[in-house]
């Protein structure tokens, strides 16, 4: 979608769709919607969230946009501005895949992140390499240190678990908590 530029528009549609549905949820805590890195800039796609929240009702304090590390990085004068008009009206960013960008702590001063993502990759491996725990560790000490909270990816075992509780990981996500399931309207 991205090669053949149509992820702008497939962020457009999923926006307008997963606002419609938090609508329909008046009750349900927040949700999570990814965006690409191409529509970081796009002042349209800006507009329509900014329109769509206020048409649907949805308080911005449920939303949380997730975008990637290298997304981040490669628009970060775009994602900056983007995300700070969102952020102000209470929305929240999460930076999904951290870890398997160029993972500059330097631009973490400047983004309004709520939330780090730590990638599946270094969960996966944690149980057996040390340079994955340090990788973690470090992640999660920094992270902390701008007042970030941070998630790991992809815990699939109690063992993960325990040692990523020991490394002071905040949450955790993967096929050990739950099983992705279908969004489904009430």
């Amino acid at each position: 979608a991205e090669r053949y530029n149509l992820i702008t528009e497939i962020d457009f549609y999923v926006v307008r769709k997963a606002l419609q549905f938090m609508a329909s949820e008046p009750e349900a805590n927040s949700y999570s919607i990814n965006l690409s890195g191409m529509s970081l800039g796009n002042r349209e796609l800006l507009d329509l969230i900014i329109s769509e929240l206020d048409q649907n009702n949805v308080d911005p304090e449920r939303v949380c946009f997730e975008i990637t590390e290298t997304a981040a990085i490669r628009n970060h004068t775009d994602a900056v501005k983007f995300m700070n008009v969102l952020h102000g009206l209470g929305c929240h960013f999460f930076l999904d895949d951290f870890g398997t960008g160029l993972s500059s702590f330097g631009y973490l001063k400047t983004l309004p992140l709520d939330l780090i993502k730590v990638d599946a990759h270094f969960v996966q491996s944690i149980e057996t390499e040390e340079a994955s725990r340090s990788i973690i560790q470090a992640i999660t000490t920094i992270a902390h240190g701008f007042g970030i909270k941070t998630v790991a990816e992809g815990v699939e075992n109690e063992h993960q678990l325990a040692i990523l509780g020991a490394l002071g990981i905040d949450y955790v996500q993967g096929y050990l908590i739950e099983k992705p399931a279908r969004l489904m309207a009430a």
